[in-house]
Formats: structure tokens, C-alpha cells, sequence
């Protein structure tokens, strides 16, 4: 009868125990065994067989993946409809499934990626302090970098008082973006084993409808970024989702890796798309103290770069949002039970860091 059970029951006791392994282990390792053995090791060998494999695909991957997955749904579901049986064993056979299936989600969640969220912040590899900023230490960021904004675009080839075409992405900005990233990443001893990719995401806002430019998925290993975003943000998103399949989690430490590995980028496009992307939490943070000395910064800004701050936001709004206030507190608690503390707070953590990091 037992060993009846166990073959009757294999695969489901198999995934569960997986899970449930995994799920200790990311509670209990410690970040420096998580960055040395997992990150460092075992998540490189992850990244060189991803990355030679479903990275190598001409699309998205995750199109297969999402096919594969609604077949195999959508099989389980009817065989277990047709099956012989009394309603209450037919639930319970579905509740078999629904356990297997989010084991194995679970799972492969944490194996291909998910460990990373316990790794060593980057700011103690790094050595570096990030601090709240005071309101002072606010404003010069603040105007150091409007000025730096300028500058970028004044450099970008062609600009003028109109809004930048399209025409001035470069064809392999992909391959590009993902140089200048390695190139940061490599300077400072962090491992760029494989070949991250960054897709573009068809229809045009599934992401934005959601207030999401961007989304890295670990079942596919690739960094995807909406098709309808506004063309300037592309370069700095994509660094951003290529920077989580290099291992990082943080949202805030993503956005300043992607800063800092285009800012100073040969392409004076990205280095403009970067510092805009930058600006924005800036500016964000700077009106939330100060919303009149941020207004009147913003109507001094030149005027090619308010024209492209009005096409980005004309962009978003082609793609109203789904459940805004279910979407925030979903994702909040995700990356709370992740050990993100700030939880969505943590995009902005971006501006502590890169000033803790140009001070320091």
C-alpha cells in the first residue's frame, strides 16, 4: 500500500519536497553563501544554458513558454474533466495538480533566479553607505543632474527643440546596451557569464496597461520591455531588465546599475536615456518635497526635453491601467516577502544610491 502511495503520488511529493527545500534554504543560507556558491556559481552555469538555448530563439521565449504552458493546462484540465468519478474526487484530483504545479512554479522560481534575492547588497560589495537624502543634498542632485540632462541631449546627434525620431536608435541597440552593461559589470567584479537577452514584448501595452515598463521572468531567463513604451525610455529600461539577469533583484539597485553602465555610454543617445530615466526619480523625490522650486525647474528646461517628457507620458496613456490599487498591493508584498523592504519604494532607492556612490 505505501509503495503504492508513493508511485501513485511521486511527482507531486517530489516538487513539494523540492519546494519546500528551496524554500528553507533561501531562509536560512546566509548572503555571503547565497553570493559565493549560488550567484557566483551555480547561476552563472544557469545563465550559459539559457542563454545558449531559448536565448539563441529569434523571439521572445516567452511566447513558447506561455504556449507550452496553456497546452499542458489546458490538456491536465479536460483529461481530468473526462475522468471517471465522483465530483469530490475529481476536486481533489485537481487540487493534487494545483499543488504539483505551484510546487514546481516555486521551485524553479527560486533555482533559476530567485536565490539571488539573498545575495550581498551591492552596496557592501561596493562599500558604500546609501542614506536617506535631506532636503538640501536633494536639490543639488537634483539640479546637478538637470544639468547633466541638458547636456545629454544637447550631445544626441541631431537634436533639436522638436521631440527625437526613432531614427537615432541604433539597430543592435540590444547588443550595445548589453556591451556598455557588461563592461560597467566587469569593471567592478561582478560575473557577465552568458548573454542576456532584452526582448521587446508584444501587443503594445501588456506591460504598460499594468504601470510596468518592463518585466524580467526566470522561467525564460530574458528581460522584456514593453513594445509601446516611448522609444528614449527603451535603452534605460532594457539595461534595467538585463541588469536582473546578471543577478540582481533589487528594483532600486537595477536602476543604478543600468545608470551608471550607460551614462557614460559611447552612444551619446543612451547616455541621454539614461540620465532622463535618472532625472525622473529625481524629480519625482524633488517634487514630493518641494513641488513650486520643482515646477519652476521644469519650466526651464529646454524645450526638446519637455516635448519628450510629453510624448513619453502620451505614450503611457494609450494604456490605461488594470486595478492599479490590487496590481501595487500585490507586487508590494511580493517584493516584501522577498526581503525588499521598501517594497515598491525600492525603485526609488536609486537616488540614495548613486549619491551615496558619487560621494563616497
Amino acid at each position: 500500500m505505501y509503495q503504492n502511495f508513493l508511485q501513485k503520488y511521486s511527482t507531486t511529493i517530489w516538487w513539494v519536497t523540492a519546494a519546500t527545500i528551496a524554500i528553507i534554504l533561501r531562509m536560512t543560507l546566509s548572503p555571503a553563501f547565497i553570493e559565493d556558491v549560488y550567484t557566483r556559481f551555480i547561476f552563472q552555469g544557469i545563465r550559459v544554458l539559457i542563454d545558449n538555448t531559448v536565448g539563441r530563439l529569434p523571439f521572445p521565449a516567452v511566447y513558447l513558454f506561455l504556449t507550452v504552458l496553456l497546452i499542458y493546462l489546458f490538456r491536465n484540465a479536460r483529461a481530468g474533466i473526462r475522468r471517471e468519478g465522483k465530483f469530490g474526487i475529481k476536486l481533489l484530483r485537481f487540487g493534487r495538480f494545483f499543488l504539483t504545479f505551484s510546487a514546481a512554479f516555486v521551485f524553479l522560481f527560486l533555482f533559476l533566479w530567485g536565490f539571488n534575492y539573498g545575495r550581498v547588497p551591492i552596496e557592501r560589495q561596493l562599500r558604500f553607505n546609501p542614506q536617506p537624502l535631506e532636503y538640501d543634498r536633494l536639490k543639488a542632485e537634483f539640479e546637478k543632474t538637470t544639468e547633466m540632462l541638458i547636456a545629454a541631449r544637447a550631445a544626441v546627434p541631431g537634436a533639436t527643440d522638436s521631440v527625437l525620431t526613432y531614427e537615432i536608435m541604433p539597430e543592435d541597440a540590444e547588443d550595445l546596451i548589453r556591451a556598455d552593461l557588461e563592461t560597467w559589470l566587469t569593471n567592478h567584479r561582478f560575473p557577465t557569464l552568458g548573454r542576456v537577452r532584452g526582448r521587446l514584448l508584444y501587443p503594445e501595452g501588456i506591460l504598460l496597461s499594468i504601470s510596468t515598463a518592463g518585466v524580467y521572468l526566470p522561467w525564460v531567463g530574458e528581460g522584456h520591455i514593453d513594445a509601446g513604451m516611448y522609444f528614449i525610455q527603451h535603452p534605460f529600461v532594457m539595461a534595467h531588465e538585463m541588469a536582473h539577469g546578471y543577478g540582481f533583484t533589487d528594483e532600486g539597485t537595477c536602476n543604478f546599475v543600468a545608470y551608471l553602465a550607460l551614462k557614460d555610454s559611447e552612444n551619446p543617445f543612451f547616455r541621454y536615456s539614461a540620465t532622463l530615466g535618472y532625472w525622473v526619480y529625481l524629480a519625482s523625490s524633488m517634487a514630493r518635497f518641494d513641488y513650486e522650486k520643482y515646477k519652476e525647474f521644469y519650466e526651464t528646461l529646454p524645450l526638446g526635453i519637455r516635448k519628450d517628457r510629453q510624448y513619453i507620458r502620451a505614450y503611457s496613456d494609450r494604456f490605461p491601467d488594470i486595478m492599479p490599487q490590487v496590481r501595487d498591493a500585490f507586487y508590494d508584498n511580493y517584493l516584501k516577502t522577498q526581503g525588499v523592504k521598501e517594497g515598491m519604494k525600492s525603485y526609488s532607492r536609486v537616488v540614495m544610491l548613486v549619491t551615496a556612490w558619487e560621494g563616497r
